[in-house]
């Protein structure tokens, strides 16, 4: 695979005595940009053809389902992932390799697998609890488990930039999700559990793409630990950011629970159609924030997190713009006249999609820094703001006023986590916005 065989060159950059320093330092960066926006932009591009197929596959009643059990999954695999990504990622560019991390990685996938395989059987023996079958629950366990592996070894390429890796993963995993449902669609068999399948394959698919890089990645420098501590540590500096992710979540999809509390499974269907669309504007802030952590974590003196966060405020208003004005004919063009009210909700939540976009870049960037407790605080402000106005403006103003409480809560968020940022580094928000000259960078406070 091509990605693979050049996952070496993704790596930080050396450069000879005569170059400018900056020189190779500015191409590593770009490059790692372009192949992490390639592979964002393809993964959504691939993740919401499959959520059309299913879509049509499915009808509104059963994409409504569908949002839910993935929903339940992804904050279960969010949950047991408890933030090992993030120290992985920030110790790996760190170290320069996979050494000091490899093992912690491991633990940690062995201690999620056997959380993950009692919630299952929790959750078979109260199945008629939840009006689900138990190939259903078993389905979602699947789904959590292997999201889980994904989220976790992805951070080992992540952290050195290996870029190539990261693309060529989260585009298979898509790929095979999609192509599972257009081959449902294409033999009529509308079936929720084989949608979840193809999901599952799609992870395990990807799995293989890493396990086969980590045959040869860098190994980088520094003595490996071992033991309850070395893990201990590691715990308490991923579980303040893992709970942080797992309140982004929460905002980004307890607003589809809210709406199932208020409004028919049908308005699920259409507010689940309408997050898909809007989801496309995060192309930007997940594939810069992506490349930010590392890039930080590796040299914090060096960060050029004031520029990327205005490009990236910038082009996600632009296109946040675009997409409000061609939501109807669109929605009604890919999901068909049925999905029409969908487009209703699409413009306030490109709204919450550009302060989104400030939350991911700047919480990437603080914890990069060394520190993970502000995205969580700034994600507990969020959430409890999403809840306040949801429930009240959902009944009021149905899927728009999920909607809207999605763009207060990511403001919210992105306020909190833009002082938190001023407050660590000891600099003025002004100069990280670029409203301020750049001053010559301090460390971090402890």
């Amino acid at each position: 695979m091509t990605t693979l065989a050049a996952s070496s060159a993704d790596t930080p950059d050396t450069h000879d005595a005569d170059e400018a320093p900056d020189a190779p330092k500015r191409r590593g960066l770009k490059h790692a940009l372009a192949l992490s926006g390639g592979g964002t932009i393809g993964a959504r591009f691939l993740g919401a053809l499959g959520g059309l197929l299913a879509a049509r596959l499915l009808g509104p009643s059963g994409r409504g389902e569908l949002a839910l059990v993935v929903f339940l999954a992804t904050a279960a695999s969010t949950a047991v992932s408890a933030g090992i990504q993030f120290w992985t990622a920030r110790e790996t560019a760190r170290t320069g390799g996979v050494r000091l991390a490899s093992w912690i990685v491991r633990v940690h996938l062995v201690v999620l697998t056997v959380v993950c395989l009692g919630v299952g059987l929790l959750l078979t023996a109260g199945v008629a609890l939840t009006g689900w079958s138990a190939v259903l629950v078993w389905l979602g366990v699947g789904i959590a488990v292997s999201n889980t592996f994904q989220a976790v070894l992805i951070a080992l390429p992540t952290g050195v930039r290996a870029m190539g890796v990261f693309a060529a993963v989260v585009m298979l995993a898509g790929l095979v999700y999609a192509g599972t449902n257009a081959v449902l669609l294409a033999v009529g068999e509308a079936s929720l559990s084989w949608v979840l399948v193809g999901m599952i394959a799609g992870n395990l698919l990807s799995l293989v793409v890493i396990l086969v890089w980590l045959r040869r990645a860098p190994q980088g420098t520094g003595e490996v630990e071992h033991g309850r501590a070395a893990y201990a540590r590691a715990l308490r500096f991923g579980l303040p950011a893992g709970l942080g992710e797992l309140l982004l979540f929460a905002m980004l999809r307890i607003d589809v629970v809210v709406v199932a509390m208020f409004l028919p499974l049908r308005d699920v269907g259409f507010y689940a159609v309408a997050t898909s669309l809007a989801e496309m504007l995060w192309v930007i802030p997940d594939s810069v924030s992506i490349v930010v952590l590392p890039t930080t974590s590796s040299a914090p003196a060096e960060s050029h997190t004031t520029r990327l966060l205005d490009v990236s405020v910038v082009v996600t208003f632009v296109a946040g713009a675009i997409l409000s004005i061609v939501a109807g004919p669109l929605t009604r063009g890919l999901f068909g006249g049925s999905f029409a009210s969908a487009a209703d909700a699409v413009p306030v939540l490109a709204v919450a999609s550009v302060a989104g976009a400030v939350w991911k870049i700047v919480g990437a960037e603080v914890v990069a820094l060394g520190h993970t407790r502000p995205r969580l605080t700034s994600a507990v402000a969020g959430l409890a703001t999403m809840v306040a106005v949801d429930v009240i403006a959902v009944p009021a103003f149905g899927i728009v006023g999920a909607a809207l409480g999605s763009a207060v809560a990511y403001a919210v968020a992105g306020a909190v986590v833009t002082r938190c940022w001023s407050t660590v580094t000891g600099r003025p928000i002004a100069e990280l916005l670029g409203l301020r000259r750049t001053v010559p960078a301090v460390e971090p406070r402890p």
